[in-house]
């Protein structure tokens, strides 16, 4: 993208095979220009010329094409390709147009434009840089065998490129191997008033080069600066020269001849990716690295002000600080923590942790937060003040990641899963510390933990979902946390702290075919999952008691889930919502008795691989989801209380309209009542054959399905077909022939304009070629040989061209009788 101010337009271009530029005014966003030029694939820079209508490009693979427009002509002026070089930056010179600087991390280069009437030339000066240490090199060095003159007695001083036996284009460019010096690698460039190039350096150095000698300095630092500066990106002012990079701060360098004074202007404290003045110079723009932006306001009273704050990294987890309803949070997997306004969404505090965290929840109890992290550390934040979180305490467990970490509805107990699959217990409460209770080993990898807390049996029960080695078939691993866990840990462990079998009740469960989320309702008598294979969300009953080393659990109801992917569930708190979502970004809320969808919303797109978690508040009122990988959360979404009510409202007005409405079509019915009862006997009598008929008919073919099903199961499980294709899927008929009907009207719009445009194009040749043709084209052609003759077709002439035919016609005629009088 680049903007041009005194015209006030922006230019950009898209990604597609035969990219165009675009030029569009600014603030009207109307389109002023659309540029096609020779780019296959993209186009990677875009440059302005400071005054007059030029506009520079640059296009990479496969072209390398360095090219010059006149974007409010929309003609290409000149081009130049540039086989296999990639370019990181481009600017025009302020002070003339007619120079471009290109650098790259390797070289940089001046191009100069040079015009001759309507032709226009690029015509390239490569710099020579200096070393990485910053000293110059002497290109003289290495060419002979002796560097000093020698006397021609001893023989004469040979190219080392001869001595060599080298001899074309490799003699020209040979150097050995001891005389080759890296150089240094320019990292951003920016003009000055005086048309000199400053350039920031990956080692460190400042340069300053002069646009038309191609001189260069490596400017020093005073001795009273004794710190580097990595250099990102550059801006120039009347103050000096603003430089940025990862240190976050923002400096201003103060230039005198070849030295340079550092003075820290402000820090962001994010890595600065580029920063740009307002065209007034009293404003500067600050883009970091991860997508926030600053502007600093030059004055009496500077102050930094932020735009847009961004996360460092995708939402990796969400939930509602408990007890209460009126904060939400969210973590990234690089570790930023931000706490939310539910309100209205507002941002209230932040908070870095500076390591990778897989997994969150709140406290139900107290106002703490765990989170797990990559390191096998469990932090523990205070949210008491939602404007100052801090973290409070750190427990190492595990070498390995920590991938899911959860609370049980009364949060007595922080159950905590790890990749390697080890279950540990930890006491949720602030005031023991969160002590480590015990722990369990799972054999599998841990895909979703569930809890429900029985009242009437003082324990928690815990569903693990594991997935083995077997990809169609899941396993449950049921165990309850009795009281004497919390009382008495030390009796319900053995000596190297694992729960023993016969305190928690450890049971098995096994699925016939595969799960990628499963949940315990609140009563612990039925468990819902979502199928991964098949598009089903399935209620399991879940049996008192297990007699043998493991139970298969048969699905007592079956739902489609009209999902598309990988899905989750989850419980809302009071148990009566089941809220299910997958890939398609698409969050369905539903009753759990009968896994009937009464409400959903399209939340995240699939194209950022739909939906992450998704948390319920506690009184159930509102819902958190966020997006995989679009770096967004909706926080509450829903408002149930509300929706409810306003149905209930709605539900009664409805009745009572109804109540008027029927009453009224009574009365008027009353009359004809009785011929339209003997219409509809008359009707039912003549047409209860055909309904006889197709009865059985319906009959017949639900049997016939009902048969291929048996069939289905009896095959081997190769040759099985899904059982979804035994459906009938209306809505996917009627989604299929609307799409259907959409792209015949697009193609048949696309043909239309074709032909509307082949018809333009006909009337432009016949009023170009034929139409202005005062002497239409004729030919006379033989009937027996191939002779043909013709005339020229000509166009009606214009009264300067009838003057100046005149003016030759006269001077023929004074030329020949000048002829005759010299015969």
């Amino acid at each position: 993208m680049a903007t041009n101010i005194p015209f006030q337009v922006v230019a950009f271009s898209d990604r597609s095979l035969k990219p165009a530029i675009y030029i569009y005014t600014f603030p009207e966003l109307s389109r002023k220009a659309k540029l096609k030029g020779h780019a296959q694939l993209d186009y990677t820079l875009l440059g302005f010329s400071y005054c007059g209508t030029y506009l520079a490009s640059y296009s990479a693979v496969p072209e390398y094409e360095l090219t010059l427009w006149n974007w409010e002509k929309k003609v290409i002026l000149c081009s130049r390709l540039q086989p296999g070089v990639e370019v990181s930056q481009m600017t025009f010179n302020p002070m003339n147009w007619h120079q471009l600087c290109l650098s790259s991390a390797s070289a940089l280069t001046i191009w100069n434009i040079e015009r001759s009437d309507k032709n226009y030339n690029l015509k390239p000066k490569s710099v020579k840089l200096p070393a990485e240490d910053g000293t110059c090199i002497d290109e003289t060095d290495g060419m002979f065998s002796y560097t000093e003159p020698k006397d021609t007695v001893y023989g004469p001083a040979l190219l080392v490129s001869s001595i060599a036996g080298l001899v074309g284009v490799e003699a020209e460019t040979f150097k050995p191997k001891d005389d080759l010096h890296p150089l240094v690698h320019p990292t951003v460039h920016c003009w000055n008033p005086t048309n000199e190039l400053y350039v920031g350096c990956e080692e460190g150095h400042i340069l300053l080069i002069n646009a038309e000698s191609l001189l260069v300095a490596v400017l020093s630092r005073f001795a009273e600066v004794p710190k580097d500066t990595s250099v990102n990106t550059m801006a120039f002012h009347k103050e000096g020269l603003f430089v940025a990079g990862n240190d976050g701060i923002v400096h201003s360098f103060t230039i005198k001849e070849i030295h340079y004074k550092v003075k820290d202007y402000f820090d962001v404290q994010e890595p600065v990716g580029n920063i740009i003045f307002s065209p007034d110079y009293t404003l500067l723009l600050i883009e970091t690295i991860k997508g926030s932006v600053y502007t600093y306001t030059f004055g009496e009273e500077p102050k930094v002000k932020t735009i847009l704050d961004a996360y460092s990294g995708n939402i990796q987890a969400i939930d509602f600080i408990t007890p209460g309803n009126k904060y939400c949070m969210s973590v990234t997997i690089l570790g930023e923590i931000c706490i939310w306004l539910l309100e209205n969404g507002s941002h209230v505090s932040k908070l870095h942790l500076r390591t990778e965290v897989n997994d969150m929840a709140c406290c139900p109890s107290s106002l703490s937060v765990a989170l797990g992290t990559s390191a096998g550390y469990i932090q523990f934040l205070d949210v008491t003040d939602a404007e100052l979180p801090q973290v409070v305490h750190n427990v190492f467990l595990t070498r390995s990641s920590i991938q899911h970490v959860h609370y049980d509805q009364k949060g007595q107990y922080l159950i905590i899963g790890t990749s390697d699959g080890y279950i540990f217990i930890l006491n949720a409460k602030p005031s023991q510390s969160f002590k480590v209770l015990g722990f369990t080993e799972i054999n599998g990898n841990i895909v979703q933990m569930s809890t429900v807390y029985i009242s009437e049996k003082n324990l928690v029960e815990v569903m693990v979902l594991v997935n083995t080695s077997q990809s169609e078939r899941s396993r449950l691993e049921i165990f309850s946390l009795p009281e004497a866990i919390l009382t008495d840990p030390d009796n319900c462990c053995d000596e190297r702290g694992r729960l023993k079998n016969d305190i928690i009740k450890r049971r098995r469960y096994e699925i016939n075919h595969s799960l990628t989320s499963a949940v315990l309702d609140l009563h612990n008598e039925h468990l819902y999952g979502y199928c991964s294979h098949v598009p089903y969300i399935c209620t399991y009953g879940i049996p008192e008691k297990v007699f043998f080393c493991f139970v298969v659990l048969k699905p007592e109801i079956k739902m489609q889930s009209r999902h598309f992917g990988t899905g989750i569930l989850c419980l809302s708190s009071h148990g009566k919502w089941l809220a299910s979502t997958a890939k398609d970004g698409i969050l369905s809320i539903r009753d759990i008795n009968n896994l009937e969808t009464f409400t959903q919303i399209h939340c995240h797109s699939y194209q950022g691989q739909g939906i992450q978690s998704l948390a319920f508040s506690l009184d159930g009122h509102s819902i958190l989801v966020n997006g995989r990988e679009d770096g967004t959360f909706l926080p509450s979404v829903y408002n149930f209380f509300s929706f409810l009510c306003t149905l209930f409202f709605r539900v009664i007005l409805l009745k009572i309209y109804l109540v008027f409405i029927l009453g009224a079509i009574l009365a008027f019915f009353l009359s004809v009542l009785f011929v339209i009862f003997q219409a509809i006997r008359k009707e039912v009598k003549e047409f209860s054959e055909k309904k006889r008929e197709l009865k059985q008919g319906i009959r017949a073919l639900a049997k016939t399905i009902q048969e291929m099903l048996e069939e289905n199961d009896l095959v081997p499980q190769i040759a099985q077909l899904k059982q979804q294709e035994f459906f009938l899927d209306v809505e996917e008929m009627k989604k299929l022939y609307a799409e259907n009907d959409e792209e015949v009207a697009q193609l048949r719009k696309e043909t239309e304009m074709e032909n509307l445009a082949k018809m333009y194009l006909w009337n432009i040749l016949k009023e170009e070629c034929w139409d202005s043709m005062c002497v239409k084209s004729q030919g006379l052609m033989s009937f027996h040989n191939h002779l043909k003759v013709q005339n020229f077709p000509m166009k009606k002439r214009t009264p300067e061209e009838l003057k100046e035919l005149e003016t030759v016609l006269q001077l023929r005629k004074l030329q020949a009788a000048e002829l005759k009088v010299w015969v």
